[in-house]
């Protein structure tokens, strides 16, 4: 009974711990470093509900606040859209003056068939759009929030990063003026085709450009203004394009680019592109219109009078042959990296010429190749531990630091103990310090998550 007293007047160690940490510990709670989804059951919202300490630290740190993603895939039949509006409107008192950045998914599929109105909700953060640092927004053309989207005008000063989506191609997308957005320097469309006239966006201050479902041919006419552009990605939709062979772009140079991907493109593009500062090319899925020829010809045309360095190259299109990969190697020294996703079985011949210029001036083939992935290709496991070693005794290339290969399961045995195979790659792993993973049908090995394999032999 005497201790009673002594412990009623205790501090919990949790109490003794300064204010200024307990803010560095929430601000590093799991749920706000990926997913702030509006949940009451998560950080930050069970903070206030702890204890008053808590709550009044919580609410005094605006940074836990500013960051709000709604999504419908929320809604049960008790977190109904007033509730989760009723949050918004909490964060958005609770988060200051700090910029926000938002997320607004309104495609998913809810848990009951009541959603009920997100039109207040969307213009209660449509109203925040001065503070909008920012903003990725996926509303389904069909959802009647959509058409709210057109509020979406008048300056918007702090706004860097935009991602608009929606569920179909659409004539007119309700693209707002974000002409008004001095900062803006990234933005992702996938909502074509993309009427960029009328979408007004500040394409001369633009540095990093994604489009989806896109004419190549009529994005060239507007990049001529997009002379800041250092990442540009483009999904094509060359099968809604009308026949443009009479009408080419004329030769269009991007000086300051440094990162580009073609998804379902005409080759014929590139032919028309000069970009000194390239150094990442990816071309995935040319048109089936097109062969293998006519996109190694124009890609060497690009590489040609651009004058670019190109340190890392990926390609996916199986109607590229060997030797034809070989000539962009040619032309390409400086490349570093590499990554080549082909459905082919005639692969050694390129294993073993590309390390030596094909005997015809002894010289080597990618002298500065560090890292290098191949895709669904066939070939034999002695040729790909002949190129291994080639590499390693060539005293004028690159330390040879990463492969990634990834077969079909009947195709490398590498990994069978005991085999002469399984000890020549086991010396170049121990011996030179190569980072060797194959993707395969590997049955009982095991994997990580991503299924490389990870038994590191």
């Amino acid at each position: 009974m005497e201790l009673i007293p002594l412990r009623q007047n205790t501090v919990p160690p949790i109490h003794r711990v300064p204010t200024e940490i307990m803010v560095v510990i929430f601000l590093t709670c799991p749920h706000l470093a990926h997913r702030r989804v509006m949940n009451a059951r998560q950080t930050p919202w069970v903070f206030p509900r702890v204890c008053r300490r808590w709550r009044a630290i919580a609410l005094a740190v605006p940074q836990l606040w500013n960051h709000m993603i709604v999504d419908r895939a929320q809604l049960t039949i008790k977190f109904t859209v007033t509730k989760l509006t009723q949050m918004t409107q909490a964060a958005i008192e609770r988060s200051g003056a700090l910029p926000l950045q938002i997320v607004v998914a309104l495609n998913g599929a809810s848990k009951h068939s009541g959603d009920g109105d997100f039109c207040p909700l969307l213009d209660l953060l449509i109203n925040q759009r001065a503070r909008w640092q920012y903003a990725h927004i996926f509303i389904p053309k069909s959802h009647p929030a959509y058409e709210r989207l057109t509020g979406i005008t008048g300056p918007l000063p702090l706004l860097r990063r935009l991602h608009f989506e929606t569920d179909e191609e659409l004539a007119n997308p309700p693209y707002a003026a974000f002409d008004g957005a001095p900062l803006l320097t990234n933005v992702t469309l996938l909502a074509g085709p993309l009427p960029f006239a009328s979408s007004s966006l500040p394409l001369s201050r633009l540095q990093r450009l994604e489009a989806q479902f896109v004419s190549p041919y009529e994005v060239c006419k507007y990049l001529l203004e997009a002379q800041s552009l250092k990442s540009l990605k483009i999904r094509s939709a060359i099968y809604f394009m009308p026949d443009v062979s009479e009408s080419e772009p004329r030769p269009l140079s991007l000086p300051l680019l440094e990162q580009f991907k073609m998804t379902n493109f005409d080759p014929h593009v590139l032919s028309h592109l000069v970009i000194p500062s390239l150094t990442h090319l990816t071309l995935v899925d040319v048109s089936e219109a097109w062969d293998g020829c006519e996109l190694v010809t124009c890609l060497m045309s690009c590489i040609s009078q651009s004058s670019c360095q190109l340190r890392y190259l990926h390609i996916n299109d199986s109607d590229i042959s060997p030797n034809q990969l070989l000539d962009v190697f040619r032309a390409s020294p400086s490349l570093e990296s590499f990554k080549l996703e082909f459905y082919r079985d005639d692969c050694d011949a390129m294993l073993g010429a590309s390390h030596s210029d094909g005997g015809s001036s002894g010289g080597h083939l990618l002298p500065n190749l560090s890292t290098f992935r191949l895709k669904f290709c066939s070939f034999a496991p002695q040729s790909l531990l002949d190129f291994f070693e080639a590499r390693y005794q060539c005293t004028t290339c690159v330390h040879l630091a990463k492969a990634r290969v990834q077969t079909d399961g009947d195709s490398s045995p590498l990994y069978e103990h005991g085999t002469d195979n399984y000890s020549r790659l086991q010396i170049l792993i121990q011996d030179h310090g190569l980072e060797y993973r194959d993707y395969i049908d590997l049955g009982s090995y095991d994997t990580d998550e991503s299924g490389w394999f990870t038994d590191h032999l």
